[in-house]
């Protein structure tokens, strides 16, 4: 079964893109949500990569996308990842779906567009049994 990452992005989607290029090459199919209308031709300039798609919603949807996103793939079981990049949505999406809460990453985008990793679950996990 692929694996599968959904990004939701409120605050600049480079960052995100950049934090997934590596999964979408390991073979990854990831999907960032963007908050607000993204120009069909930025879209395709910003998507080159095999398996990863970025689409926008407007801001008045967004939250109600997202949550619909969320509830038709829980039930899936083949979500591995949630990425997030405000406190705020990480809240939200443990809150509202604590089952995730192992597949929740935070990042946060630099000022040069580069993610810094925030709280990764995953990573946490993965270090803790190595010990």
């Amino acid at each position: 079964m692929p694996q599968r990452a959904i990004s939701f992005v409120e605050k600049g989607w480079a960052g995100a893109r950049q934090f997934t290029i590596p999964l979408a090459q390991q073979g990854m199919r990831i999907e960032h949500v963007v908050k607000g209308k993204v120009a069909d031709a930025v879209l395709a300039i910003i998507t080159p990569y095999p398996g990863m798609r970025i689409s926008s919603v407007s801001r008045r949807w967004y939250r109600f996308a997202t949550w619909i996103m969320l509830l038709l793939a829980v039930p899936d079981r083949q979500l591995d990842m949630v990425i997030v990049d405000n406190e705020r949505s990480a809240k939200w999406v443990g809150s509202s779906f604590p089952m995730l809460r192992k597949k929740l990453v935070l990042i946060q985008e630099q000022g040069d567009g580069s993610p810094r990793v925030i709280r990764d679950p995953l990573a946490e996990v993965s270090a803790g049994s190595s010990r």
